[in-house]
């Protein structure tokens, strides 16, 4: 049965339209037709904030990018989670905070979501950080968003959402996957498209189940994407089942690991990842299976990074 399945999403798509338009990680056509939308006082105050509010692939991750994660990843409207962590940090009172965010935010910390949101809150009251002024933003531009793109923007989205899960429901990938791995994943895995991404971060884990992607590529080069990172849905099963922690700090020998599984599965790599430190590892893990092919994925990488 396949596992890889697409979806759309509003509060996805709001959520990135929003940093495009403001250009914080994303500069392109997409956000330069939109921004004249929205107050350039709204639009200023994100850009500002740039290195807050965005994050860059084995760089940096901004102390806040991770409400725009959560935001992202709702089913319900974003304003509404926006309203609460501004209530949230002006009283430091968790009760605005839905079951919703927590079940998000449990699946990315673990069994203590309250905690992590204590910790949020107090790295803001130390640092200063401007979240009751992004709050507003978020909030106040949600329904310029929802009147006046959101209904174009599906006419875009909806049809490469439906190829794309067209492509994997022919082709068996991720039943292969899980066979050449050894790794069952749990649950489906949800590649969630925008049209707003163009040139910046994608194939961003929003949740414990989703990924999101641009849609600026053909078909074949989006399915060696999201092949990629399908198999590194898997690798995380595996490394939790191992007890190993998945750090930004081994990026890149994750991502080359990736990439050596697609190719044992594909025959070849997704062509995505030119980095000379992600081609070392995927180097590294053809010559350690060569040695022993009954090395596991957690043993491959335990190998690597040590």
């Amino acid at each position: 049965m396949n596992k890889i399945k697409t979806m759309v999403s509003r509060e996805t798509n709001y959520v990135y339209h929003m940093l495009a338009v403001a250009k914080c990680g994303y500069d392109n056509d997409y956000g330069r037709k939109y921004a004249g939308l929205h107050p350039f006082e709204d639009l200023q105050m994100l850009k500002d904030n740039e290195k807050l509010v965005t994050v860059k692939g084995g760089e940096y991750l901004g102390p806040l990018y991770p409400l725009f994660i959560v935001a992202a990843a709702l089913d319900s409207p974003v304003p509404e989670f926006f309203a609460a962590i501004k209530h949230f940090v002006q009283t430091g009172d968790l009760e605005l905070i839905s079951d919703e965010v927590l079940e998000i935010t449990a699946n990315s910390v673990g069994n203590n979501p309250k905690g992590y949101w204590q910790g949020f809150y107090e790295n803001c009251k130390e640092h200063d950080l401007p979240v009751v002024e992004i709050c507003n933003v978020m909030i106040s531009n949600y329904d310029i968003f929802c009147n006046q793109v959101w209904q174009e923007s599906q006419l875009e989205l909806l049809p490469y959402a439906q190829g794309i899960e067209q492509i994997f429901e022919e082709n068996g990938f991720s039943h292969k996957a899980e066979s050449v791995m050894g790794i069952t994943l749990k649950n489906n895995f949800y590649a969630t498209f925008c049209n707003s991404m163009q040139g910046g971060a994608e194939a961003i884990d929003i949740s414990a189940d989703r990924d999101v992607f641009g849609i600026s590529r053909d078909f074949d080069k989006a399915e060696k994407f999201i092949a990629h990172e399908f198999v590194i849905y898997l690798l995380k099963q595996a490394f939790k089942d191992a007890g190993i922690g998945f750090s930004m700090e081994f990026w890149a020998d994750i991502e080359g690991l990736a990439e050596f599984y697609l190719c044992q599965i594909n025959g070849e790599v997704s062509g995505v990842f030119d980095e000379p430190n992600v081609q070392e590892a995927i180097k590294f893990y053809k010559a350690a299976y060569e040695a022993d092919n009954s090395l596991t994925a957690a043993e491959l990488f335990r190998k690597r990074a040590g």
